[in-house]
């Protein structure tokens, strides 16, 4: 099956799913009522919560630039803020909630002439960093409150590995070679195994060699997941749910992870239905998720339109056009942004 074909394939899938999920938002959701409370908040509101993200936006272009492999190599500051702005924008349009930072690589890439695996290496170790440390904040928040969760160990199991229980396992080489021989026997996602393998590999190694880059940009993580689950709170206060921040993080924490599969449209419907699911379990009714997804939405337009200037920069338009990198490696970077 040629490139094209699975594009298109994955597209269709991409597509249909979004159309799934809004056709049972629709049919479940009294949207008058969501539309009745988002329409009482203050703009007030919108401004507190986009200036966090901007900061947030700021703190993870820092964290990106640390994790580049040669530190003489390194963008500008404002570089690194502007493409991770640039991610924004195109999250909303992208599969899954990170398809921006494919765009996000591509122009990284397109700054320099050479060395520019380095861009993509150091794209992949920031998404991997994010994706353990915001998995390590679930799995902190599934201590204090799994007691509370009306559900059975099977279920407690499988919230245990969505939040980052499994990491234990896939930072143990037996483990990794175990885990390699079993997929690779399997035809139709061999060459997929030997890419993410390397690539995993690769991260890990990257971290033993520096400690010191990994322990700062995790400690940058600090700060970035805690104004996104801020950011979540301000509006569950403002709705008034009966919820607490550990309430949030547990759930946020969640529904980032099945957001980031590339299996609908910028995550639409997918993220709604995955809150529905989750704040439920705190006596959160359907409405009040949806509305809560969707403030957070329009929080995320709002930023996504305050990068729109960058694309006015067309100092890349030359570099673009002339890529020539592999774009299944390039995805391969598309782990987790949120994180």
């Amino acid at each position: 099956m040629s490139s094209n074909n699975k594009k298109h394939i994955k597209l269709i899938i991409n597509i249909f799913v979004l159309i799934i999920s809004i056709v049972i938002l629709i049919r479940t959701i009294n949207f008058s009522l969501v539309f009745k409370e988002i329409s009482t908040i203050k703009p007030y509101i919108y401004i507190i919560t986009v200036s966090l993200a901007l900061f947030r936006t700021w703190l993870c272009g820092l964290r990106w630039a640390a994790l580049h492999p040669v530190s003489n190599e390194r963008l500008s500051k404002w570089t690194y803020f502007k493409l991770t702005m640039l991610s924004h924008l195109f999250n909303l349009i992208m599969p899954g909630a990170l398809g921006g930072d494919v765009i996000k690589t591509i122009y990284a890439v397109g700054e320099r002439e050479k060395n520019r695996m380095n861009d993509v290496i150091a794209v992949f170790v920031d998404r991997t960093i994010g994706l353990l440390s915001i998995m390590f904040f679930g799995l902190m928040s599934m201590l204090f409150i799994h007691t509370k969760l009306n559900i059975n160990w099977f279920q407690l199991l499988l919230l245990f590995f969505l939040s980052g229980g499994f990491i234990v396992f896939i930072i143990n080489k037996k483990v990794l070679d175990f885990l390699e021989r079993t997929l690779s026997s399997i035809p139709i996602v061999k060459k997929v195994t030997k890419t993410v393998f390397s690539s995993w590999r690769n991260a890990l190694h990257f971290y033993k060699i520096n400690p010191k880059q990994v322990l700062y940009s995790l400690a940058l993580c600090i700060p970035i997941h805690l104004i996104a689950f801020l950011t979540y709170y301000i509006f569950s206060l403002y709705l008034g749910l009966s919820v607490n921040f550990l309430n949030i993080i547990f759930s946020i924490t969640i529904m980032w992870l099945i957001t980031a599969l590339p299996i609908s449209i910028g995550g639409v419907g997918v993220r709604e239905l995955s809150l529905i699911w989750l704040l439920g379990m705190f006596g959160v009714s359907s409405e009040q998720a949806v509305t809560l997804s969707l403030l957070v939405y329009i929080n995320t337009i709002l930023i996504a339109l305050l990068a729109l200037p960058l694309l006015l920069d067309v100092r890349h338009k030359k570099e673009i056009a002339n890529l020539s990198i592999d774009n299944s490696k390039i995805t391969d970077c598309n782990v987790e942004n949120t994180f």
